[in-house]
């Protein structure tokens, strides 16, 4: 038996995406997170045209974290389980690598969020440098 509804779920059941962000001249990257009604979260980060061999649209390397979330009121608590991820630096058609238990210890640090319409915001504590730093993250609902 799987995790319980959490309460407050309904709002954002379903997968969330941002917008692209250019990483370079051709690539470029873009998350999303994806809320099961059963508590069970995937916040997967992708990466399209990063390499010199590549066409813009091609995959370059993907992580995808997967684990359960709870909701106490305007919190998100996540608990990542395993981590996935594929590099294209390893050749097109190498392994994903699976890592579980996740090896990173917690994900979105302190999060807390607003659901207004189709959008997602969500504001979280990053520690570049061992120094808590604050950080923002926006999504669109995914029709």
């Amino acid at each position: 038996m799987g995790p319980a509804t959490p309460s407050g779920a309904a709002e954002l059941v379903g997968r969330w995406v941002s917008s692209r962000n250019n990483l370079s001249p051709e690539g470029w990257h873009q998350g999303s997170l994806t809320f099961t009604i059963d508590g069970r979260f995937t916040s997967e980060n992708r990466t399209y045209g990063l390499y010199a061999s590549q066409q813009r649209d091609e995959l370059s390397a993907f992580t995808r974290v997967e684990g359960e979330y709870r909701i106490e009121r305007d919190h998100l608590i996540f608990e990542p389980q395993r981590l996935v991820w594929w590099d294209h630096f390893y050749g097109a058609r190498s392994a994903e690598h699976v890592e579980e238990p996740y090896p990173w210890g917690g994900l979105f640090d302190d999060a807390r969020y607003t659901v207004r319409d189709d959008h997602f915001t969500m504001s979280f504590t990053v520690y570049p440098a061992d120094a808590p730093v604050p950080a923002v993250a926006e999504y669109e609902r995914d029709r």
